[in-house]
């Protein structure tokens, strides 16, 4: 019940011909009123458990990916390299790994930030959202711009406060957490994105 995908239509503005994924009844963009030759065939919003699964293979793919660097960051710090014991490390030695433990936090954050962004307005989808058919598209149902992909990075931050922000989901008609509304984008089916 939870991953039936809505299906809407999705409406071009007769007079400006511009592409709108919401069921208004006028163009959001000159406000011209729609009728049947402003229809265009259906499109099918992507359901929670596709999303789910989606961000779940990508979490694996993105943990491998942190995890290869920090065995990299093992063997490549000294204070590590030198460390014989089993035991503890030793004050001299914590203060040594610092940098090298921070550099890796570092290149996580931004690795996991370029990763969503640069796939997101790119390939219009991560490696999970591409296996689950999925595209990231704006409300026209075409390809998002970096900053607009940085800006729905940004806002998913604040959907995972107490994920309050993905709860939305099952209540917006067009199936969007806080980060879609916050950067105007919508989760499709991969085949249902296009209109031309």
């Amino acid at each position: 019940m939870m991953n039936q995908a809505t299906t809407v239509k999705k409406r071009v503005c007769p007079k400006c011909r511009e592409a709108d994924m919401t069921d208004f009844s006028k163009c959001r963009y000159c406000g011209t009123p729609y009728n049947a030759t402003g229809l265009s065939r259906q499109i099918e919003y992507a359901g929670f458990a596709d999303r789910l699964i989606a961000h779940l293979i990508d979490h694996f793919i993105l943990s491998a990916i942190s995890g290869g660097t920090f065995i990299l960051v093992l063997q490549s710090c000294p204070a590590f390299a030198h460390h014989s014991s089993m035991g503890p490390l030793t004050s001299a030695e914590l203060l040594a790994a610092e940098p090298w433990i921070a550099g890796w936090i570092f290149f996580n954050i931004i690795f996991v930030l370029l990763y969503y962004c640069i796939m997101h307005s790119t390939a219009q989808a991560t490696f999970g959202q591409m296996k689950m058919d999925l595209k990231v598209v704006d409300l026209r149902g075409e390809r998002i711009t970096f900053m607009r992909a940085l800006a729905r990075y940004g806002a998913s931050l604040l959907s995972g406060v107490f994920y309050l922000g993905y709860l939305m989901f099952f209540l917006s008609d067009y199936r969007q957490t806080l980060h879609d509304k916050i950067s105007g984008c919508l989760i499709l089916k991969e085949n249902n994105t296009r209109l031309y």
